[in-house]
């Protein structure tokens, strides 16, 4: 069996991905252009988990890594992923290991907004669970119930959507990826039921 299976290999045990690996492998993932030959596959999926399964023209949206913020105060500021769908902003920012830079979350919601008006989504994605510090509950709250900001965690909602990728995928080679990108995830981050 473990000649054939080789059930306890993962080459994520090799590279140890770090915050900007791991954010580049995400926007792989997400771009319908990838190498990864499944077209819009994955993006439709994360669209799907995330309420916005009806977002039409996945096929032509545009994936920026480490997006420049002009227009901000803080203009240094990069988002680590874009889809931009023209009509539609997706932010991600990714956080598998640190917290949030100061008013980071509402500097990035205040970009999408000049430039999607309120046709947008941020999502935060933790390690752990942990709430944006600098976005006040009342806020967030808020641009939760528009479906303008959610927290999504690695335990749970990222190693949940890698399964249902995973699950989809037309590839072997891919789909051996994302089961390594799954477990590997899985190992590194609990699994939350609850907000933390």
């Amino acid at each position: 069996y473990e000649r054939k299976y080789a059930s306890g290999f993962n080459v994520f045990e090799f590279i140890r991905p770090d915050e900007n690996r791991l954010s580049d492998i995400l926007a792989h993932l997400l771009d319908p252009r990838g190498r990864h030959g499944q077209g819009d596959l994955f993006l439709r999926l994360l669209l799907e988990r995330v309420g916005l399964g009806d977002r039409p023209g996945t096929r032509e949206t545009i994936v920026t890594r480490e997006r420049s913020t002009h227009g901000l105060a803080n203009a240094r500021r990069r988002m680590d992923i874009l889809v931009d769908f023209a009509e539609f902003g997706l932010g991600i920012e990714n956080k598998p290991w640190a917290g949030e830079q100061i008013d980071q979350v509402r500097d990035y919601i205040h970009f999408l907004e000049k430039r999607y008006g309120t046709s947008f989504l941020l999502i935060y994605l933790s390690g752990i669970g942990r709430v944006p510090d600098t976005l006040e509950s009342e806020e967030r709250e808020h641009r939760e119930s528009r479906n303008q900001f959610r927290l999504l965690n690695y335990g749970t909602d990222l190693a949940n959507w890698l399964s249902a990728c995973r699950n989809a995928c037309g590839s072997k080679a891919i789909r051996c990826f994302l089961r390594d990108f799954r477990n590997y995830v899985r190992g590194e981050f609990p699994v939350l039921t609850a907000e933390v």
